[in-house]
């Protein structure tokens, strides 16, 4: 009995809290996310979803976005904005490639 509560009752707590949750808080746009206005104990935390910056077959650190030294170091070149949370089959893949096998970068700028 105890099983079946909770194949039933948990799945339908999961997508109740998802439409509750959705919604709510600022959306990234850009690759930025403008948290400015937020009031983290009054709205609680807040997702991370939205457009975010995405550079295929780029292993970064936050150094590789820094100037560096006396004058302007190459930037990382930027492959694309993407939505997330999501799959990444459709973009990872160079020349419209679908495939889930790859790294890459994904960055999102916070004020």
């Amino acid at each position: 009995m105890a099983g079946i509560v909770l194949i039933v009752i948990l799945p339908v707590c999961l997508i109740v809290q998802l439409i509750i949750s959705s919604g709510e808080g600022p959306n990234a746009s850009q690759g930025r996310l403008n948290l400015s206005s937020w009031d983290f104990a009054r709205d609680g935390s807040v997702q991370l979803t939205g457009e975010w910056e995405f550079y295929r077959s780029q292993l970064l650190t936050p150094e590789d976005f820094h100037e560096k030294g006396g004058g302007a170091a190459q930037p990382p070149k930027l492959t694309g904005m993407v939505d997330l949370p999501g799959r990444w089959n459709d973009y990872i893949g160079e020349h419209d490639r679908s495939t889930a096998e790859g790294y890459a970068t994904f960055r999102l700028r916070i004020h």
